[in-house]
C-alpha cells in the first residue's frame, strides 16, 4: 500500500459533490493510508463519506477537512461509511465528534454506517454511540475484529 494519503470525490453510488477541498494536494504522511470520497445523496442536503484505510494521529486531519467541508457546503444529513476502515484511533473517534457538534448546531445529524464490530464496540465503550447528534446504524461489517 502507498505511504500517500489519497482523497478523490469519486462517486461510486451517487452523482459527485466536489468539496471545496477535494482537490488531492494533501501531504505525504509516512505510515497512513487513508481515502475519502464525498458524493451527494439523491436528497439536497445529504452527503456520504467513504473512508477507507487506517483513520489514525497521522490522517484524521484529512478526514476532518473533507467532513468538514460538507458541512461547511450545507450538508445537515452526513452519512459516514465505515466499512473500508481496518483501523480507527482515538484521533478518528475526535473527528466524529467534532463533525456532530458542527451538524448540530445546524440541527442535522452524522450517520456513522457499516462499521466494524471492532469499532462499533468503541463507540459503546466510549460513548460516542449516545450522543445526541450522532446516529449508528445497524448495518455492520461482519470480520474476524473481536
Amino acid at each position: 500500500m502507498p505511504s500517500s494519503l489519497i482523497a478523490s470525490s469519486l462517486a461510486p453510488l451517487c452523482r459527485p459533490l466536489v468539496c471545496p477541498s477535494g482537490n488531492g494536494d494533501h501531504p505525504v504522511l509516512a505510515g497512513s493510508t487513508v481515502a475519502v470520497r464525498i458524493t451527494a445523496a439523491e436528497d439536497p442536503g445529504e452527503c456520504v463519506a467513504v473512508v477507507e484505510g487506517e483513520v489514525d494521529l497521522l490522517s484524521a486531519p484529512l478526514v476532518a477537512e473533507h467532513l468538514a467541508s460538507c458541512v461547511g457546503g450545507g450538508c445537515r444529513r452526513l452519512t459516514v461509511d465505515l466499512s473500508g476502515v481496518s483501523f480507527l484511533g482515538a484521533s478518528g473517534l475526535s473527528v466524529l465528534v467534532a463533525a456532530s457538534e458542527d451538524l448540530g448546531r445546524s440541527g442535522g445529524l452524522l450517520v456513522l454506517h457499516r462499521s466494524r464490530p471492532l469499532t462499533r464496540r468503541m463507540f459503546a465503550i466510549t460513548g460516542i454511540d449516545q450522543l445526541p447528534h450522532i446516529e449508528v446504524s445497524d448495518c455492520s461489517v461482519v470480520s474476524d475484529d473481536r
